[in-house]
C-alpha cells in the first residue's frame, strides 16, 4: 500500500527494502530519528501489521540524514503514533583524549560519562547515518553478523 503523505511525519511507518525478498520495519519518532525493528518481512507482498510494533524489540534507534525520504526502498506504509518514544541518550568521545567522554541526553542537556556508563547502556554514539548504511545494518543484524559501520562507531 502506497501511501501520499510526507514519509518524515512522526509516527509513520516505514518498509526497507534489504534485497529482492526481504524487506526490514522502521517507524519514525521525530527529529531525524527513526526507530528499526526486530521484524525481518520475507516477502515483498507481506504486508505490515502495525501491532506488530508492538510485539517487536526496537533492535536501534539513529538518526538518519534527510536524504531517506528520497529513497524508492524506503516505503512508507502507515502510520502508528501510539507510544512514540523520545529520542534516545547518545555518546560522544573526543578523538583526542578517549577518557573524555559525554553523554547527551534529548533534550540537549550534557553530562561527563564513562566508558562503563556508556557500554552499560549501550548507547550510541552521536551520529547521523546515511541510509545505505543502515540498510547494510539491518542487514548484517539479520544475518548474525558485525557491521563495519556500527564497529567503526563504538566507543574506544
Amino acid at each position: 500500500m502506497k501511501l501520499k503523505a510526507k514519509k518524515d511525519n512522526v509516527g509513520n511507518v516505514i518498509r526497507i527494502k534489504l534485497d529482492e525478498n526481504t524487506s526490514g520495519v522502521a517507524r519514525v519518532i521525530g527529529g531525524s530519528f527513526i526507530e528499526f525493528y526486530d521484524i525481518l518481512l520475507i516477502d515483498a507482498q507481506s504486508d505490515i501489521n502495525l501491532t506488530m510494533l508492538d510485539n517487536s524489540k526496537v533492535i536501534f534507534t539513529l538518526s538518519v540524514h534527510k536524504s531517506w525520504v528520497k529513497n524508492p526502498g524506503w516505503e512508507l506504509t502507515g502510520t502508528d503514533t501510539n507510544n512514540i518514544p523520545s529520542p534516545p541518550r547518545q555518546f560522544m568521545q573526543n578523538i583526542a583524549n578517549v577518557n573524555d567522554i559525554k553523554i547527551v541526553d534529548p533534550s540537549g542537556g550534557i553530562i561527563l560519562a564513562s566508558k562503563e556508563e556508556v557500554l552499560s547502556e549501550g548507547l550510541e554514539r552521536v551520529a547521523v547515518w546515511e541510509d545505505n548504511h543502515i540498510e547494510d545494518r539491518l542487514r548484517d543484524y539479520f544475518a548474525g553478523q558485525p557491521n563495519i559501520w556500527l564497529e567503526q562507531l563504538k566507543i574506544k
